[in-house]
């Protein structure tokens, strides 16, 4: 093994009600744990599903980390994925690969500093190699679908001013490189252009003027229950020519409505309807402008056009998630329809041929391993 970490605790993951902190079922115990990563992790933890890997850490504020987290392989049931959470301490399992020469690309590469500043940024490592010194940023990805990577999982300012500021380095003769650190069974790696489509942009600028590397690492849990790295990552094809087609602010997207309470909604010419407490899940397009679209759902104060707009001013919230590229509102609405009840009918679908885009599920669909399922393939399939 080329990295470990320290014997963890196994635990069941309950629910993560904000970005740092997870709280997990242990001993009988529920624990309140921080967690060291950033992103939305929606695809990982699971309640039910998902088991979290904790740290003991007596001295900090909440006594435990979520370190890890591991589960049933959802296209496997005979295969455990683990994944290593604290995106920090990736920067060691990365020095330790980068130390062993095991990095294709920067196999003759050393370490001269880790958290080297240039200007106002700092980057995780200045690098040695033959042709000189090299900055490196290092990136950890944990969305693994189908056999490809994708990062990140969330929004990320910081991710793309990074890659935006070693563009300009290298464009002024500073080599600069860009390390994507792949946990689970991919062999693809490409940027997330339904999350972020500004840092896809950006990566994609960035590939025409420095190394993009991404290794493959599937960590496993021993028998004492570390986290443990293998020996020989893998390299992973990185098919700029299938992001190009759709790397635009176009698509489909669902849109996740939350009703608190019975309310009588008139719904235009659809006519009025009694609907019941719960969330109701809506299919919508554009072949433009899909941000601006999606940010219009989540206002309340703005003119009623679209049925949606009569059950938004009705709902309590709204999340919005893109599948950009994708096109076949139909088929992802009758997909949908099979994780509830399609309701009221005809719903959004005043010019296509189907009963409606719309789906009620009494609970919230986001947290569960179909609807994650259905999203992740959905947006693998666009650059398949």
């Amino acid at each position: 093994m080329i990295f470990s970490t320290d014997p963890l605790h196994r635990a069941a993951f309950v629910e993560r009600p904000n970005r740092f902190i997870v709280f997990a079922d242990h001993d009988g115990q529920r624990r309140r744990t921080y967690v060291a990563n950033p992103g939305k992790l929606n695809e990982i933890l699971l309640p039910e599903v998902t088991e979290v890997l904790l740290a003991h850490k007596p001295h900090t504020k909440t006594k435990w980390e979520s370190v890890g987290a591991c589960w049933d392989c959802r296209w496997d049931d005979d295969t455990e994925r683990a994944v290593f959470l604290n995106t920090g301490r990736v920067n060691d399992v990365a020095d330790a690969y980068l130390q062993a020469g095991l990095v294709p690309g920067l196999e003759e590469a050393t370490v001269i500093k880790r958290e080297h500043t240039v200007g106002n940024s700092r980057f995780d490592f200045l690098l040695h190699t033959p042709d000189g010194e090299l900055l490196l940023e290092v990136k950890s990805v944990t969305l693994v679908e189908h056999g490809l990577a994708f990062f990140p999982d969330a929004k990320s300012k910081r991710a793309t001013k990074h890659v935006e500021e070693l563009t300009e380095l290298a464009q002024a003769g500073t080599p600069a490189a860009v390390l994507f650190i792949v946990q689970g069974e991919a062999d693809t790696f490409l940027p997330d252009l339904h999350n972020d489509l500004d840092f896809a942009k950006a990566l994609r600028e960035a590939s025409d003027h420095l190394p993009i590397y991404a290794i493959g690492v599937s960590p496993m849990l021993d028998d004492e229950n570390r986290l443990v790295f293998p020996d020989e990552p893998r390299s992973l094809q990185i098919p700029w020519e299938r992001l190009d087609p759709v790397l635009k602010d176009s698509g489909l997207y669902l849109a996740v409505l939350e009703l608190e309470e019975p309310a009588t909604v008139e719904i235009g010419a659809l006519g009025t309807f009694e609907l019941q407490p719960g969330f109701y899940t809506y299919v919508g397009s554009a072949q433009k402008g899909l941000t601006k679209r999606m940010n219009r759902h989540k206002r309340k104060r703005k003119r009623t056009h679209w049925h949606i707009d009569y059950l938004r001013n009705a709902a309590a919230s709204v999340s919005t998630y893109p599948i950009r590229g994708a096109r076949d509102e139909s088929a992802l609405a009758d997909e949908l329809a099979q994780l509830g009840r399609r309701y009221p009918k005809n719903f959004g679908a005043t010019d296509c041929d189907d009963d409606g885009h719309l789906t009620y599920t009494p609970t919230d669909p986001v947290g569960t391993p179909p609807f994650q399922e259905l999203l992740t393939r959905w947006r693998v399939n666009v650059v398949r």
